[in-house]
């Protein structure tokens, strides 16, 4: 399609999903700006009035990953209504469950800090929104601690959620997909309960 098929949203989100494409099927390496632009028919001029650089389109399909993320945390967080550590769990089974779905967008969410420069507010949004939800649910583990605790927890079940996920991606850890949701609880409700433990006992 020429360009003047595009009304201005429609082409940031084509441009949006050819990235995506180049994303899973090469690596952040092979994606560059003029090959988003030539799958979807433009010239790399039309690209750069929605993404100045290649870092600000990585930035913005990570802080879309994370808003994918986030939503499906809620949506089954919702329908949560057990015990904190078993909230905390269902966080865990989402957090793989995306990781695996979708290796190349995690890979790029979870890689090298895009936003260490300031430069991408709605990436740090998105992350910060994440880190949000898995304190609150920490902190309901253990109602009346905050602070370093709570944080400290939060950096602890993040890494041990990204540990499994990077090994389910190498292929490392084998799990056939209809039983991923059942393995995360046995590789991680120990981290959990451990967690929920220690944090009582601040």
């Amino acid at each position: 399609p020429r360009r003047s098929a595009y009304h201005h949203g429609d082409l940031r989100e084509a441009l949006l999903d050819a990235a995506g494409a180049i994303l899973r099927e090469a690596g952040p390496e092979a994606l560059t700006l003029r090959e988003a632009a030539r799958r979807v028919g433009v010239t790399h001029r039309a690209l750069y009035r929605h993404f100045r650089s290649k870092e600000e389109l990585l930035a913005v399909m990570a802080a879309k990953g994370y808003a994918e993320l986030l939503a499906q945390a809620r949506a089954e967080l919702a329908a949560e209504a057990r015990r904190p550590e078993d909230r905390l769990l269902t966080i865990a089974r989402v957090y793989l469950r995306y990781a695996v779905a979708d290796p190349a967008r995690y890979a790029l969410m979870s890689g090298a800090r895009l936003n260490a420069d300031g430069r991408f507010p709605e990436l740090e949004a998105q992350v910060l929104e994440g880190i949000n939800l898995l304190n609150a649910e920490l902190e309901a583990t253990a109602p009346g601690v905050t602070g370093t605790a709570i944080r400290d927890a939060g950096l602890t079940l993040w890494a041990a959620m990204h540990g499994v996920a990077d090994q389910l991606n190498q292929g490392r850890i084998r799990v056939k997909p209809e039983r991923l949701d059942g393995y995360s609880r046995v590789l991680l409700a120990p981290v959990v309960r451990g967690l929920a433990e220690t944090l009582r006992g601040a």
